[in-house]
């Protein structure tokens, strides 16, 4: 090897990052369809507040 050159990178380490980067944007885009169909539905959803038993005055 002559001086300014890079290691050639092994089988190995090419496949692996081609997983690694296919993960990440599976990740990103089921992030993105996640959040927009939570979105389109009126997330969030709040449900009503608890105001504890009704006391009756009888």
């Amino acid at each position: 090897m002559g001086f300014g050159h890079a290691p050639a990178d092994s089988a190995l380490s090419a496949a692996t990052g081609a997983v690694g980067t296919a993960a990440t944007w599976c990740l990103a885009l089921l992030l993105g369809v996640t959040v927009a169909l939570r979105l389109s539905i009126g997330w969030p959803r709040f449900t009503p507040s608890y105001r504890g038993r009704r006391r009756s005055d009888t």
